[in-house]
């Protein structure tokens, strides 16, 4: 045998194995040919951490491609050594049994290894399933593999709810909202029932709104979510169509969208997905649905407008596509004005001894189990949140024998944060653990987030890329700390643990934090994609910095993206994202917090909603809960507290503050609030029957105006002052009309002036 064929045979023997140290491919000849047999190899390291060769897929379709199937079967029988993976196992099943691969019922792992091996063993005409059945079966893994992640071996509790969900879905779907804290169970029991409903037949999706690709206030990418889902889930033409719908969502909400409220308190949507639900119905041909939507907090903190959204989209599903259930999730019930067919059931901690056996049955599992832990005793401390439970598990995981249960005596205020940092405690590299907790500042970790942005501020030695691929594997590594995010070298804090341990950070290492933004600013200032502006602005939010800073790097497309972060961020940036999407609400503490002129922005926004909304008497409460907490008695709040009363029917107590305003304003010398205040004094009286009154007070103000220096707003104000002195007069001509009649020129719809 030549070199030349036995190189070749060599390279065959490399191609059947999914990867190979020399010795396993036989006797080599003597000289080895080894670089013309590794010419096309990498090394890389497997499963088992070992580094192994491989051959490209590239290589190995060539290779095959020119052997053909017998010679190929022949090399791999030749083997004596082949490697325990799930791609050999695949190869084995080809190669030595021509038998059938089936996808029935497998694993993602198994899944995942057929479609690597198809790419380039599909050459040799083996019994393999098709392109469609690989992608579609591994788009399905990828929806449910999650969801089986969350629904682990030791779920416990719950029967008496899921058997409810369940029985709805079978005999009269709903709309049900789950809620309670976070960390309660409420996407554990979601990815328990959707599993059981997949699993008899039911096609499913599940979407949340801590993504910022699904909004809730565009239903559009809500279906576009869905349908990509449930093309996995159906046959080969259904399948296409559905896939059809995607590109037509998608379209539909790069056009923007919007809605109208009816006097029905339903919302009906424009330009959204009008046909969109009807033609997925008709792919999806009668067959029963679940539609999973979480994070509804994140629409919640919209206001009322995007709740009524959401759940007339939710309704829509429910009626377009039925049989279908939908199963809302959020952390706090939905205590406005809603739709009647909505179920809420609030979710409360485990029943104690359900929490007792989580707890064993997690500490049993463990490699090394403590001895001598009180188990009652120790949910007695801790409560019993699902979250907590485990949070104790992996406390005692590592944590000496003799200080487990003192650990574990704090207030059900203080475990998760203190817990969190035992965890942290126990994590066994030195340089993992220092990335870890101050990590918690960025949103995404990468390999070179952690050079470039982390080091620094945590101490970490990073000198190269590979050094800082190492530790980002052993990040990784740590699950009750990350989530991998899928095909990518990302990871990203678990959102209970970060939700939990963001504010403590601040207070624990609050000059790494600052560091780690800043370092984040410069790194992220340097690109501009999208996504990527979306995490400067994150960064500059939490550091506080001042609107005109954030102006200049502001882009409105990144506010999908800032929202799930919302609650993270200091009050006065709260309040400049709430002003900057202009549909958010934000709590009374973060508006008393914040720099009195955002917040009073902000409650000038949240007015002008309730009163669009024809809410006049909920606008004046809101703005008499603003003045008791900060006493403002800024002009803007003034005007708009006039504005508001007159809009209420409330014209003497208008005309009484609108007086009342323009004296102290004549005192203060601030001409422009003075004029202000006049037109609405002179619109009042004129309501309350005393147009002489109006007519005199224009008059004055308008002599006053001529003596001020020509600017652009003095100059306005006296445009407004002469139309509405304008306005008498036409009023006036028009009474001396006989069989005329005219409204008042100062007598106009209710329109709010800003400032003036």
């Amino acid at each position: 045998m030549t070199d030349w064929t036995q190189t070749r045979e060599l390279r065959l023997r490399a191609s059947v194995l999914a990867h190979f140290e020399l010795p396993w491919l036989g006797p080599l000849p003597e000289p080895a040919p080894v670089d013309a047999l590794l010419q096309d190899c990498y090394r890389t390291a497997g499963a088992d951490g070992v580094g192994h060769w491989v051959m490209p897929d590239s290589a190995r379709r060539e290779i095959l491609l020119e052997a053909g199937l017998d010679r190929a079967r022949q090399a791999w029988q030749a083997l004596t050594t082949r490697p325990d993976t799930a791609e050999q196992q695949v190869i084995d099943q080809c190669l030595g049994h021509g038998a059938q691969i089936s996808l029935d019922g497998a694993s993602a792992q198994r899944t995942q290894a057929v479609a690597s091996v198809a790419r380039w063993l599909n050459v040799l005409g083996v019994p393999l399933p098709s392109e469609w059945e690989l992608s579609t079966t591994t788009a399905r893994a990828a929806i449910l593999s999650p969801m089986r992640r969350l629904a682990d071996r030791h779920f416990t509790g719950r029967a008496a709810l899921l058997a409810r969900l369940a029985n709805d879905l079978r005999y009269t779907p709903a709309i049900t909202l789950i809620h309670g804290i976070g960390g309660i169970g409420k996407s554990t029991i979601a990815a328990r029932h959707l599993l059981s409903a997949a699993d008899s037949g039911t096609l499913v999706s599940y979407v949340t709104f801590d993504h910022g690709s699904i909004d809730p206030a565009q239903p559009a990418s809500i279906v576009a979510a869905m349908c990509r889902q449930l093309a996995a889930q159906l046959d080969e033409s259904a399948s296409e169509q559905v896939s059809r719908l995607i590109d037509a969502a998608v379209d539909s909400q790069r056009r923007g969208s919007y809605a109208s409220e009816s006097a029905g308190r339903s919302l009906g949507y424009r330009g959204q997905s009008d046909g969109l639900l009807p033609e997925l119905a008709s792919a999806v041909g009668g067959r029963r649905y679940l539609l999973v939507i979480d994070a509804v907090e994140e629409a919640q903190r919209r206001g009322l407008s995007a709740v009524l959204s959401l759940l007339f989209f939710a309704s829509q599903v429910r009626r377009i596509l039925a049989p279908a259930q939908v199963l809302l999730l959020g952390r706090a019930a939905l205590t406005a004005a809603v739709e009647r067919e909505l179920t809420q059931i609030r979710l409360e901690g485990l029943e104690f001894t359900e929490a007792v056996g989580l707890l064993s049955g997690l500490i049993a599992d463990l490699d090394e189990p403590p001895a001598g832990v009180d188990v009652p005793a120790a949910i007695g401390q801790v409560g019993t949140s699902p979250l907590c439970v485990r949070l104790a598990a992996g406390v005692l995981a590592r944590a000496p024998q003799d200080e487990a249960l003192r650990d574990l005596a704090l207030t059900r205020g203080a475990i998760e944060g203190e817990l969190y940092r035992r965890l942290l405690g126990h994590v066994d590299n030195p340089e993992v653990r220092k990335l870890a907790h101050p990590g918690l500042t960025l949103r995404r970790v990468t390999p070179d987030l952690i050079r470039r942005v982390l080091a620094g501020p945590c101490g970490v030695e990073v000198p190269d890329n590979q050094a800082a691929r190492w530790l980002f594997e052993k990040l990784a590594a740590e699950a009750m700390l990350v989530d991998r995010v899928p095909g990518a070298d990302e990871v990203v804090h678990r959102a209970d643990i970060r939700a939990l341990m963001l504010g403590r950070l601040s207070e624990d290492a609050l000059e790494v934090a600052a560091q780690i933004h800043h370092a984040a600013v410069r790194y992220y200032r340097e690109r501009d994609l999208p996504a990527e502006r979306a995490e400067e602005i994150y960064h500059r939010l939490m550091l506080g910095e001042p609107a005109y800073e954030l102006d200049r790097r502001w882009r409105d497309d990144a506010v999908a993206s800032l929202l799930p972060s919302m609650d993270e961020l200091p009050a006065v940036s709260k309040v400049y994202l709430a002003q900057r999407a202009g549909v958010l609400d934000v709590s009374d503490r973060d508006l008393i917090t914040a720099q009195l002129s955002t917040q009073r922005d902000v409650v000038m926004q949240r007015v002008q909603r309730l009163v669009a909304s024809g809410q006049a008497g909920e606008a004046l409460t809101e703005l008499q809960r603003h003045q008791d907490q900060t006493s403002d008695s800024s002009p803007e709040i003034a005007s708009m507290w006039v504005e508001v009363l007159e809009l209420h029917g409330d014209l003497d107590q208008a005309l009484d503050r609108a007086e009342a305003e323009r004296r102290r304003a004549a005192q203060r010398g601030t001409s422009l609030e003075v004029f202000t205040f006049t037109l609405h004094a002179a619109r009042l009286l004129e309501r309350t029957g005393r147009p002489g009154a109006a007519a005199g007070y224009l008059d004055e103000a308008l002599r006053l105006v001529r003596e001020l220096p020509a600017s652009q707003r003095y100059a306005l104000m006296r445009l407004r002052l002469i139309a509405a002195r304008l306005g008498k007069d036409c009023q006036a001509q028009s009474d001396h009309r006989p069989g005329r009649s005219m409204p008042a020129c100062g007598d106009r719809r209710f329109k709010f002036r800003g400032r003036g």
